[in-house]
């Protein structure tokens, strides 16, 4: 759980604030960063499952499950943000805005970006390296892979292969050969 927070930390210190590592914009986000928060709150809720939820560490799952709802709660009603905490999502995630961001039950790999409104269905797998845009869906079951592009406003109901950028309702292929490297906020070497 930790190394994942620390993974979405660097991310969120890597696109908003261009690689300072100062105690000044690890506060920043500690206080302003929505889309962490969310993150945040959603490893808590797997960390508690598998960690507390058997044997002799069961009065303190409730105790904890309870804290977890309640914050789950007010991060989808303050942040609009809400994440299926039965999804397995990898460490660096991004959220950079808030509001009607819904993620179902689906496997989201490392370092992905994802904007406001975008919605993501049950049993989607989304590889590494993942840039979707704003108000964005990927229906139910679509497996997207690494370093796949999906620009704003994109419908995906179908699979998009490594290096695609798709764009459109339904989405197509714009490029098949798209870097989104800048646009995840990484070095370029």
């Amino acid at each position: 759980m930790f190394d994942c927070i620390k993974a979405d930390m660097q991310r969120h210190l890597c696109c908003d604030a261009r690689d300072s590592d100062s105690l000044i914009w690890k506060l920043f986000i500690l206080a302003f960063a929505y889309g962490f928060h969310a993150s945040t709150v959603y490893r808590f809720g797997c960390f508690i499952d598998r960690r507390l939820r058997h044997g002799i560490l069961y009065p303190l799952y409730v105790l904890t499950n309870t804290i977890y709802f309640a914050c789950r709660f007010l991060t989808e009603k303050m942040y609009g943000i809400s994440i299926d905490r039965r999804a397995v999502i990898g460490a660096g995630l991004y959220i950079g805005h808030f509001g009607g961001i819904k993620i179902g039950c689906c496997r989201i790999g490392m370092n992905c970006n994802l904007h406001q409104q975008v919605t993501i269905g049950d049993h989607c797998v989304l590889g590494n390296y993942i840039w979707i845009g704003a108000h964005s869906v990927i229906e139910e079951g679509v497996v997207l892979a690494d370093h796949a592009t999906v620009m704003v406003g994109a419908r995906v109901a179908s699979e998009v292969c490594s290096r695609y950028l798709v764009s459109g309702n339904p989405a197509r292929i714009i490029n098949k050969n798209y870097d989104n490297t800048r646009l995840l906020g990484l070095q370029v070497a």
